[in-house]
């Protein structure tokens, strides 16, 4: 029987139930982030659910790298940029 590359073995359910449960729990912490980036610069946490949609998803979380949090402090904290931030803006 020749090996399948990057698939699970019948033989190997317990590896296969560990990489499920992986895969949720990063899938789940990255949301929580997201929800934390789309509060940062505005929107509702719920916002992240839009990288759920198929084919299309995947743009949203790549669109949030790039646009600039709220200026100043907000209901969440303190800006952490600040006034005198040495870092690049790289949209804004």
């Amino acid at each position: 029987m020749a090996a399948i590359p990057f698939a699970a073995a019948p033989e190997q359910p317990v590896a296969l139930a560990i990489a499920t449960a992986a895969l949720i729990l990063v899938l789940i912490a990255s949301w929580i982030v997201g929800a934390q980036r789309c509060r940062d610069f505005g929107w509702t946490g719920w916002a992240i659910l839009i990288s759920a949609i198929p084919f299309v998803g995947w743009i949203f979380p790549f669109v949030m790298l790039f646009v600039p949090g709220t200026a100043g402090g907000n209901r969440y904290g303190a800006d952490p940029l600040g006034p005198g931030h040495a870092g690049a803006v790289v949209a804004g």
